[in-house]
């Protein structure tokens, strides 16, 4: 029997992607930019936005907005890539994800927000930083004005759920994710 397809619509996405049986995805940096650098292929391929994206150790998170129903061949590029380049350099064969990727559907604004702030906090929870901005492998820095956002990343979006002014929508989602409140 074969497996059910993955839906295929345009809009907004929240997916992960783990390493098989919880292996490490991302040994360094050399990994995470080797990553980030094929995930800016795939936007620009399949004109998808991303809008959110945490790096960690064994898994990823990703926002992700597509206008057509290409997630299922963007995710296919963007996975096999990753494994064929990760299995060169480190001698390896086989699976490096535990499955092609979880996506979930986002339809209303407050889910959106809700994953906005779980993708930030991922890395705290996960026991690897102290506050959310301190990590450099996810857009939050960006978000907040502490680090340079990648060209391809969209982050007008997220901060105009906030406020029209961008030094009150970076306090303000700040809050959000820290405290879980929301002002507009």
């Amino acid at each position: 029997m074969g497996r059910t397809p993955r839906l295929a619509v345009a809009g907004l996405h929240h997916i992960t992607c783990r390493g098989n049986n919880g292996r490490t995805l991302f040994f360094d940096d050399l990994d995470r930019e080797g990553f980030l650098s094929m995930l800016s292929s795939v936007l620009a391929r399949w004109l998808w936005k991303c809008h959110s994206y945490c790096l960690l150790t064994n898994h990823l998170h990703l926002l992700v907005e597509t206008p057509d129903e290409s997630l299922p061949n963007g995710m296919h590029r963007l996975n096999l890539g990753y494994a064929q380049s990760f299995n060169r350099r480190y001698g390896a064969t086989g699976h490096v994800f535990e499955a092609p990727y979880y996506s979930g559907h986002v339809t209303k604004e407050s889910h959106a927000l809700l994953a906005v702030r779980y993708i930030a906090l991922n890395p705290v929870e996960a026991g690897l930083c102290q506050t959310p901005e301190e990590w450099p492998w996810s857009s939050f820095g960006a978000f907040l004005g502490l680090r340079r956002a990648p060209e391809w990343l969209a982050t007008t979006w997220a901060l105009e759920l906030f406020a029209d002014e961008v030094s009150a929508a970076r306090r303000r989602l700040r809050d959000f994710v820290l405290n879980g409140t929301r002002s507009r």
